[in-house]
């Protein structure tokens, strides 16, 4: 299965780590940007006793879920590399990068499922709440790698690396250095008025002298 992670060119130490060092950063659950990352679906039952102090218990209650899920860490990746919108938001606006990456076999790969309504949601231990989201994210075709390490060793697996079409000539020299080195095929995004995007291989001679 191959696997699209989509990158900021800034800082660019972060495409370094992926191309030299063949690994992928997993973040806490807390620092991605949905604000109900890991607890939509999640709902609090009210104490038994009528006469016991809700907010405390409420708080309690909370604090032991964060608790739960604070050991996962996630790395998102997305289904595919033609999405306008994907480039938009995770490229700033087609400026950053695309690597294709063959997940086979990638121990914690886990499809996200999305869902309308958060009553949908059923689990059966804490992390799967980090398997679900709101539908209005389906655009992503989001895999997740859920594990407890900081980084997922991805030797030998990274395919190639899409340009976005509004990418900064300064990156394409040490982008092209680093993927011959690390046997990375180079290939251009580039979106059409038509709305599609064409991923068309790109020559080193094309970058100038």
């Amino acid at each position: 299965m191959h696997l699209f992670k989509y990158k900021s060119c800034e800082p660019f130490v972060h495409l370094v780590d992926i191309l030299v060092n063949q690994r992928l950063y997993c973040a806490t659950y807390d620092t991605l940007n949905d604000p109900v990352e890991g607890v939509f679906g999640h709902s609090i039952k009210a104490p038994d006793d009528p006469d016991a102090d809700k907010l405390r218990h409420f708080s309690y209650e909370w604090t032991l879920h964060e608790n739960r899920l604070k050991p996962n860490r996630i790395c998102s990746l997305a289904g595919n590399v033609t999405n306008q919108l994907m480039w938009a938001h995770y490229t700033q606006g087609h400026k950053g990068v695309c690597f294709e990456i063959d997940c086979s076999g990638i121990q914690g790969l886990t499809p996200v499922t999305y869902f309308n309504n958060a009553s949908h949601v059923s689990i059966s231990e804490p992390k799967d709440y980090l398997k679900c989201k709101h539908s209005d994210w389906a655009y992503e075709e989001e895999h997740r790698i859920i594990t407890e390490s900081e980084h997922v060793p991805i030797e030998g697996r990274v395919r190639s690396i899409h340009l976005g079409a509004r990418i900064d000539p300064v990156y394409i020299r040490p982008l092209f250095v680093l993927c011959d080195r690390a046997g990375v095929r180079v290939n251009m995004a580039s979106p059409s008025v038509t709305g599609e995007i064409t991923i068309f291989p790109l020559k080193q001679p094309l970058m100038g002298k």
